[in-house]
């Protein structure tokens, strides 16, 4: 279905002229990244959206609890997919310093592995296809929703445009990060 909705997006359709110039492009140049979704193995739903305002974190100690599930209905994926996203937004955007990054998102992995009682090989692709696609994910549906007549906040397009420059950005991070951890 995204493939399908990227094609209609890139052939000219859903965006009004003022937008469409750029996020077809982003959408043509990351064609590639699209097959991932037809390629991808031991898929499972997703939250999809864990960032901050949707975990709870509790003050006197506990766990924490996830909210907002809304996503799950279209985060058919690999869990590297959800592994990225947290990467991105409880590390990457806030720490841009590379070595502290890194050695974050090493901690995280690990805990990770740990956690689930896994092998190091965890990731199933690339981090930066992840969050190429995921941003291209939700260029694609604020796309789908102009086109529907809903109006879609600049600063929503413009979070998603900045996202997707982010991961390119830190393509070489990610690259060392994942080292250890690709299948």
């Amino acid at each position: 279905m995204l493939n399908y909705r990227r094609e209609i997006v890139c052939a000219g359709k859903y965006l009004p002229e003022s937008k469409m110039w750029h996020v077809s492009a982003i959408l043509e140049r990351e064609a590639p990244i699209f097959k991932l979704l037809d390629e991808a193995a031991n898929c499972q739903s997703l939250h999809g959206d864990l960032v901050y305002g949707n975990i709870l974190f509790p003050l006197a100690g506990g766990d924490p609890v996830v909210l907002d599930f809304e996503d799950c209905g279209v985060s058919w994926l690999p869990v590297v997919f959800d592994l990225a996203l947290v990467l991105e937004r409880f590390i990457l955007l806030p720490e841009e310093n590379d070595d502290n990054a890194f050695r974050l998102a090493e901690e995280m992995l690990r805990g990770y592995i740990q956690t689930i009682g896994q092998s190091k090989k965890i990731l199933a692709c690339r981090l930066s296809d992840c969050l190429r696609l995921l941003a291209a994910r939700a260029l694609t549906t604020l796309a789908e929703m102009e086109a529907r007549g809903v109006g879609v906040d600049a600063s929503e397009w413009g979070k998603f445009l900045s996202l997707h420059r982010h991961a390119l950005s830190r393509t070489s991070l990610l690259s060392r990060i994942e080292a250890r951890y690709l299948v």
